[in-house]
C-alpha cells in the first residue's frame, strides 16, 4: 500500500475523522505514533502542547491506552474552558416570554468580565431585592460522562 511507505509522522496531519478511517482500513501504524497522534489532537482542542497532557505515555503500554486517548478525544468537552455567562439582552433573545415582552438581561444584575474578556461572575445589586432572576450560561454544561478540563488558577 502506498500509504505504508510514508514516514510514520504523516498521521499528525490528519483530522480525527480521517485518522479513524485510516485505522478502520487496517493500515499498520506504529502504536506509539498513533497514540501520540490522538494525544496531540486532545492537546490541540485544549490549546496546549501534547507534552503538557498527563496520561498514558506512548510506547509504554498496551492498546488499551491507545483506545483511552481516542476515547478522551471523542468525550472531550472543552466547554468549561470557553463557557461564560450570558450578559447582554441579545444573549437572552432566545428565551421564551411568558407575557409577550422581549427577553432581556435579568434586572438588577451586575456582570463582571474576567481578565480574558469572558463574563464569569455576576452579583445582584442590593437595591434590587425580591423577584426571581435567572442568569444563563452561554453553552450547556458538560454531560456526566464527558471528559472535561479546567485551567488551574
Amino acid at each position: 500500500n502506498a500509504l505504508e511507505t510514508l514516514p510514520s509522522q504523516w498521521i499528525f496531519f490528519l483530522d480525527p475523522a480521517t485518522l479513524l478511517r485510516v485505522q478502520s482500513a487496517g493500515l499498520r501504524i506504529d502504536e506509539a505514533v498513533e497514540q501520540s497522534a490522538w494525544r496531540e489532537l486532545c492537546a490541540q482542542d485544549l490549546g496546549l502542547r501534547g507534552l503538557q497532557l498527563s496520561g498514558p505515555t506512548p510506547g509504554r503500554s498496551s492498546g488499551s491506552s491507545l483506545s483511552s486517548w481516542r476515547r478522551v478525544f471523542y468525550d472531550l468537552d472543552v466547554g468549561p474552558l470557553q463557557n461564560e455567562l450570558r450578559s447582554t439582552s441579545l444573549d437572552y433573545e432566545f428565551l421564551p416570554s411568558l407575557y409577550g415582552e422581549s427577553a432581556m438581561v435579568p434586572e438588577g444584575i451586575d456582570f463582571a468580565p474576567g481578565s480574558n474578556g469572558r463574563t464569569l461572575r455576576c452579583r445582584l445589586r442590593p437595591s434590587y431585592l425580591g423577584r426571581d432572576r435567572c442568569v444563563v450560561a452561554r453553552y450547556p454544561l458538560s454531560g456526566p460522562l464527558s471528559a472535561t478540563a479546567l485551567r488551574a488558577l
